[in-house]
């Protein structure tokens, strides 16, 4: 992990809540995908870093310089958690739902085509 850690100056984490079928939470983890493939970005696993505090993952994440959080929906609840955990200074949180102003009213993943969920996790990203 120190080899990962090394390599990035930010740590990336999109962290989620959440049913797997949610389509605003899918548009959020998508995004993250994307952004991750940026130099300088990495996705974290919340899970791990909400509950194993004393990980390789969890320890490169709180020493980040910066780590970036896309939610899924307007109650940031992973945002706060993060913030408790690295401090305000450090994230940059962001509801996906502000960028792509789709969806709110949606929660079925199947409502929503794969292709046209790409598209907009790209906005999402961008």
């Amino acid at each position: 992990m120190s080899e990962f850690r090394d390599s990035h100056s930010s740590a990336f984490a999109r962290l989620y809540a959440g049913r797997r079928d949610d389509v605003r939470q899918q548009l959020s983890r998508m995004a993250a995908s994307l952004v991750a493939k940026a130099p300088g970005y990495a996705r974290a696993c919340h899970g791990e870093l909400f509950s194993v505090l004393n990980s390789a993952m969890a320890r490169w994440v709180e020493q980040a310089e910066q780590v970036v959080v896309i939610e899924g929906c307007h109650l940031k609840c992973h945002g706060r958690i993060v913030e408790n955990l690295v401090g305000k200074n450090r994230i940059r949180s962001f509801c996906a739902l502000t960028r792509h102003r789709k969806y709110g009213d949606l929660f079925d993943i199947d409502a929503v085509p794969e292709s046209e969920r790409l598209a907009v996790a790209e906005v999402v990203s961008g």
